[in-house]
């Protein structure tokens, strides 16, 4: 139903295109969400951060990466959003050491930040790591 409505859109805008990505990564249809990130030329950060997530959840490293290096570095740097859901496809495609490289350079962390580093640390096999940071939370 969602595909109707968007294709019987004169008009979409960032909000349209990131609602059909958010409804394909929801529905386990994330090679779809890939393709309407390929296919539009507006782009930006909720389409960086969908399709990141999508990359993610099929475990398309070298294609996340690719993005990952083609979205503006004000945009890394400075929106948390974006860093936070950059911590947690990094964990899901299994590198520990981005994570924490980009988990060490956010300066102000909220709680969504700690709990996708104690995330990365369950899901790869670092126990100890996620409970200590757990404690650190302030």
């Amino acid at each position: 139903m969602a595909e109707i409505v968007f294709n019987d859109m004169n008009n979409r805008d960032v909000t349209a295109y990131g609602a059909l990505m958010k409804c394909y990564n929801m529905n386990e249809l994330p090679h779809r969400s890939i393709e309407i990130y390929k296919n539009t030329k507006q782009q930006f950060i909720v389409t960086h951060i969908l399709v990141l997530n999508a990359c993610a959840q099929l475990g398309f490293k070298v294609l996340f990466e690719n993005i990952h290096e083609q979205i503006p570095k004000q945009y890394v740097h400075h929106d948390l959003m974006l860093q936070n859901s950059l911590i947690d496809a990094y964990s899901k495609c299994g590198d520990v050491k981005t994570a924490e490289n980009i988990f060490s350079s956010i300066s102000k962390r909220d709680i969504i930040t700690y709990s996708a580093m104690i995330n990365e640390y369950g899901i790869n096999d670092y126990g100890l790591e996620a409970v200590t940071l757990f404690y650190k939370i302030k």
